[in-house]
């Protein structure tokens, strides 16, 4: 009698268990089909925006270079707004920090600095450009790009950094520069 109460309580008790485990692996599941969607949707959602140098249009001035802004994301980006400041070493140590523009042909002086580009569509680019900040002596320059766009009515925004320093033939290359 003592055997056949033992049998029928380790049968309600593994039938418990059972259901349990087979209720945590349901939820396990879950949870990883919910973590691989939510990070394809990531990976296929995500904003990935680059800017590199271009061309030198004169080496002898390197704000005489064009910059591209490139959307490598699956879809397009809106509301591009970008400005330029420079910090410059001319010779005999003199440095300038956080030049603007000296581009005075802008028609609102608010806005001097501030330059837009309506929308740039999923793997396109569009070229930028540095202009008046030209000045003779300079050693060094670092030019910094602000940016700000719109990706999926989100508003996002970051900061790209270039160096250009003067080569053997007194030519000027950028690079880009990591903090």
């Amino acid at each position: 009698m003592l055997v056949q109460q033992l049998k029928t309580t380790t049968k309600i008790v593994w039938s418990y268990l059972k259901k349990s485990f087979s209720f945590i692996i349901a939820y396990k599941k879950g949870l990883i089909g919910l973590a691989i969607t939510s990070l394809t949707l990531f990976v296929l959602f995500k904003p990935n925006i680059s800017i590199k140098d271009d061309k030198t249009l004169n080496p002898l001035d390197p704000f005489q270079t064009t910059f591209t802004i490139c959307n490598n994301s699956n879809f397009g980006i809106k509301d591009i707004t970008y400005k330029f400041k420079a910090d410059i070493e001319l010779m005999n140590k003199i440095f300038i920090h956080n030049v603007k523009s000296f581009d005075n042909n802008k028609k609102d002086p608010y806005h001097q600095d501030k330059n837009n580009i309506d929308s740039i569509g999923s793997w396109e680019c569009s070229t930028i450009n540095p202009t008046g900040y030209s000045m003779p002596g300079i050693i060094t320059a670092t030019l910094k790009i602000d940016y700000l766009y719109s990706y999926f009515f989100l508003p996002f925004n970051n900061t790209e950094t270039f160096k250009a320093k003067k080569d053997i033939s007194g030519n000027y290359q950028w690079s880009k520069y990591i903090n």
